[in-house]
């Protein structure tokens, strides 16, 4: 028998959550594995259909848990999505002006390493919290995450998030991540280009 209701307290690092039935307070425990449709990922507040049965602790869960329509993105979802296009477009913007930087020598080689360096670190440190999250292991503090990303490692925090789906919803860390990204532009644009330095050394003087 097949019922329907509104997935509850959904916890996407660790691919669980709840079930509530339609019309009851009864709850029923889900996990990642038990979707029959991987085409998105489920999010708090989907209504799904499923099926009940018993666990081998003895518990009731669902299985066989389906989407049964297409579901209108929210305007949370709108907004973290147009954020990332945003910061995509910045990406890919920044990546040739740093290549057409160092290439006309505006910058020095190593500037290009040390973005290249600092992504890295970034993108394992991504990594690694998201496994932590998962295993319910000690985490990185996010304040370390935006360090990370400000000093130069930003490029290879976003790719994170995209590919390992990690603080991608958390809409207060999203508009401190798009404030470390945005400063550590500028201070290259200012540092690379001639006359942005010469007016700011203009200015302070």
């Amino acid at each position: 028998m097949r019922f329907q209701g509104k997935l509850t307290n959904w916890n996407d690092a660790k691919g669980i959550g709840t079930i509530t039935w339609n019309g009851s307070s009864d709850r029923v425990f889900v996990h990642i594995s038990a979707f029959t449709t991987r085409r998105k990922r489920p999010a708090e507040g989907d209504i799904v259909t499923y099926e009940v049965e018993k666990g081998k602790n003895g518990k009731f869960k669902a299985v066989n848990v389906s989407f049964p329509q297409s579901r209108l993105p929210s305007a949370r979802e709108r907004s973290r999505s147009g954020g990332s296009v945003f910061i995509g477009s910045v990406l890919l913007i920044f990546l040739v002006y740093l290549l057409f930087a160092v290439f006309t020598g505006r910058v020095r080689l190593f500037v290009l390493g040390i973005y290249a360096v600092a992504s890295i670190v970034a993108f394992l440190a991504y990594c690694i919290d998201k496994d932590a999250a998962g295993q319910g292991e000690w985490r990185i503090q996010e304040s370390t995450l935006h360090m990370f990303a400000l000093f130069y490692g930003w490029p290879g925090a976003f790719l994170a998030q995209r590919i390992v789906r990690h603080k991608t919803k958390k809409e207060e860390f999203q508009r401190v991540f798009i404030a470390t990204v945005l400063i550590n532009v500028v201070g290259f644009c200012v540092y690379s280009s001639p006359f942005a330095s010469k007016t700011l050394l203009t200015f302070l003087s």
